[in-house]
């Protein structure tokens, strides 16, 4: 445990010292701070709401940049555990121990049931790590609201789902995934976190400014939705291929410094066509009176979560931690024996080939040019697709169990 502590220590030293969208929380809560408009030369692209988040680190940030850093790091790691401790209980109906080896009885951190999930998304999480990110923050605050709605208290967990769409738009599908599920109380409760987080600054702001500083983030938003192979998105996987600009894997591609969108139809007409069959999937097969804290329910909210990332214009791989439940939820299925021996291996099967194109691909293990090749060939999107499939192929297997 001690060398555990050290190696994070050692880890969290490196990455307060880089220059990532960190840099840019802590502009934007001085310029808050200081009464500024919080666009204006911040390099924020964040709803204004965001802007109360970054003003407690900005204040660290002005004893020290790097200590604010750190701060956040160890904020972030402790959300990761409690992302863990919530989703075992959620899955298992156990609760985790902070223990690096595992134990005879219960779940600790060592545990095949919590070690294996965390290896598999391992590199999503180091993601938001390398880039001191908000994204296991905002999964924590979505997953909350999702654990709450199977605590049976859903006004409250659509309140929480709600101030993390108004935060970041992401999770904003689960409102129609919620009315789609008839979940009135967790929807009506979405809706309500939602508008009051979002009309929340004008309290601080001012009714006009607020109004002001939403035009100039839907001005801001879209900044950086190249499709490069950064954009793990499906609309940049369809665009690849189909826009016309060359193989996605050819030395010609990968030299270009910035890839803007082809602007072609078929694109376009390809990313409709996947999501409105997903979409169609999910209608056809999320059916009947589940428990929202059943197995059925959770493959659901895994396959939701997904969607959250993979659907947006612009997504980087940070993105795909959300993709710790869907992992979780399949291996404590494999750890209860609720699956069928069909089942049972088409995850196994699935899992391996998940290992090969997303785990096993980062530039430490295949080298930079390599690994450039494999993320302009989208192996990662395939693969959390992949994922999603296999959620959806699963749920009619769970139903009343």
């Amino acid at each position: 445990m001690i060398l555990v502590a050290v190696v994070l220590a050692l880890k969290i030293a490196g990455w307060s010292r880089r220059n990532t969208d960190f840099d840019l929380y802590l502009a934007v809560g001085r310029a808050a701070m200081a009464g500024r408009d919080i666009f204006e030369g911040t390099g924020g692209n964040w709803p204004p709401v965001f802007s109360f988040l970054c003003v407690p680190l900005a204040l660290i940030g002005m004893v020290s940049p790097v200590l604010a850093k750190a701060v956040w790091l160890l904020f972030s790691m402790a959300l990761v555990y409690g992302i863990v401790v919530m989703l075992a209980r959620l899955v298992y109906g156990e609760n985790v121990r902070v223990r690096v080896l595992p134990r005879p009885k219960g779940l600790s951190l060592g545990s095949a049931a919590v070690a294996i999930p965390l290896l598999l998304t391992s590199r999503f999480i180091l993601a938001t790590f390398d880039h001191v990110q908000a994204d296991i923050f905002n999964f924590a605050l979505t997953l909350s609201g999702v654990y709450l709605i199977g605590s049976r208290r859903p006004l409250a967990g659509g309140g929480l789902i709600g101030v993390a769409a108004a935060v970041k738009l992401m999770p904003g599908i689960f409102i129609p995934y919620l009315v789609l599920r008839r979940r009135w109380a967790a929807a009506a409760g979405a809706v309500g976190g939602w508008a009051a987080a979002t009309l929340a600054p004008a309290v601080v702001y001012g009714w006009d400014r607020n109004i002001l500083f939403w035009r100039e983030w839907r001005a801001q938003m879209p900044w950086g939705w190249g499709v490069n192979q950064l954009n793990q998105s499906m609309y940049a996987m369809c665009d690849r291929y189909l826009g016309g600009k060359g193989a996605p894997w050819s030395d010609a591609y990968l030299a270009k410094v910035v890839i803007f969108p082809s602007g072609e139809p078929v694109p376009f007409l390809a990313t409709l066509a996947i999501i409105g069959a997903l979409i169609l999937a999910a209608v056809i097969l999320f059916r009947g009176d589940e428990d929202p804290a059943s197995p059925a329910s959770l493959v659901e909210y895994s396959a939701v979560f997904l969607a959250s990332a993979l659907f947006c214009p612009l997504t980087w791989k940070s993105y795909l931690v959300v993709s710790l439940m869907a992992w979780m939820v399949l291996c404590g299925f494999l750890r209860r024996g609720i699956l069928g021996r069909r089942a049972e291996r088409a995850v196994k099967w699935f899992a391996l080939a998940y290992i090969l194109l997303s785990v096993l691909t980062p530039s430490g293990i295949v080298g930079s040019v390599l690994a450039s090749r494999l993320e302009s060939m989208s192996v990662v999107t395939i693969a959390s697709l992949g994922l999603m499939v296999l959620l959806l192929w699963l749920r009619p297997r769970l139903s009343s169990r």
